[in-house]
């Protein structure tokens, strides 16, 4: 799983079951046709949702990551119904279908998605089905827990499912917080092949006030609001400030860096500041970079800005997070 962390694909974790009823609740059913474009590579995510699809009787068409010209001729001729991925991916391939000069609802028949591994921000929600006639559901897991919570047909936040225990708590007191009240995510996940107790997961949330009109009695958590610590999630995966320093260890020639972390139409984007000395054979030194950057952190480095020595303050956070939470 993303940090690279090792651990039992367990059934109890990564429930198949859990996740059908995700797909259920969020509108999917048997004879829909699904583009699945999360990483099927070296995480867990893509397989488990490929599953989970199938078990309701749902079809699935296993494009993964990329291949963004071929998944928009894969979603028009095969009349794919639904869509699972980033926000990122998803509004790539509506860019595309529009530079073709198609109409999206005469020519396509996705009506339905599921947006995940990124910041989903409400003003998406609400362009995607006024633009393009797409619900969009939205749920809340980790690589390590699985499956903790998922919005229902009312979308009024997301529901923690019953087999976890979600809190929210103050970062630095670790204290429980009121419902309102911003704070960490943490969850406890019992398992009969590992369980795991209390685990920060250093998002930002806080729990829904009120009742939901589906019902349901269980906690809801609202959405996403931002990161704590020195680990940040791009593009569905955990960069350490560690990953980032080992990554600048190998280039003697920088004196001083700074990962900055930003979103540009609902798409995560990496830039690295770096400092670095006259006469340094920048184009060679940036190409060494990206290759590094993306073998330790498991991310594509977007661009790297080479700046002057003294450019970037001593004192800087290693990874800076610019994006708009909302």
């Amino acid at each position: 799983s993303p940090g690279p962390h090792y651990h039992p694909q367990s059934e109890d974790v990564f429930s198949v079951p859990d996740f059908a009823y995700l797909y259920y609740t969020l509108g999917f059913r048997k004879g829909d046709i699904v583009l699945n474009s999360i990483m099927y590579h070296l995480v867990p995510a893509g397989t488990v949702y490929d599953d989970a699809l199938k078990y309701l009787g749902v079809v699935v068409i296993p494009t993964g990551v990329g291949n963004s010209e071929l998944q928009v001729e894969i979603m028009r001729e095969t009349k794919a119904t639904g869509f699972i991925g980033t926000p990122s991916f998803l509004m790539t391939l509506l860019q595309k279908i529009k530079g073709k000069g198609y109409d999206f609802r005469k020519d396509f028949a996705l009506r339905k998605a599921i947006l995940a591994h990124e910041l989903v921000l409400p003003e998406l929600k609400q362009t995607l089905a006024r633009d393009y006639g797409i619900s969009v559901g939205e749920f809340y897991g980790t690589a390590d827990g699985g499956l903790l919570c998922c919005e229902c047909e009312y979308r009024n936040g997301m529901h923690a499912l019953t087999r976890s225990i979600v809190e929210i708590v103050d970062p630095e007191t670790k204290k429980k917080l009121k419902p309102g009240e911003i704070g960490e995510i943490v969850y406890t996940a019992l398992s009969k092949t590992y369980s795991l107790i209390r685990v920060g997961t250093g998002d930002l949330s806080s729990f829904a006030e009120g009742s939901c009109p589906c019902g349901r009695t269980s906690p809801r958590i609202t959405r996403i609001l931002g990161r704590v610590g020195t680990t940040t999630k791009i593009r569905g995966m955990f960069v350490y400030a560690s990953q980032v320093e080992k990554v600048v260890a190998q280039f003697p020639q920088i004196s001083n860096f700074q990962l900055v972390v930003d979103s540009t139409d609902h798409r995560d984007r990496t830039i690295l500041k770096v400092e670095v000395s006259e006469g340094t054979d920048k184009k060679a030194l940036e190409q060494d970079i990206k290759a590094s950057f993306n073998e330790i952190c498991n991310v594509k480095l977007d661009a790297i800005e080479l700046v002057a020595l003294g450019t970037i303050s001593k004192e800087r956070k290693v990874i800076l997070d610019q994006r708009k939470w909302g």
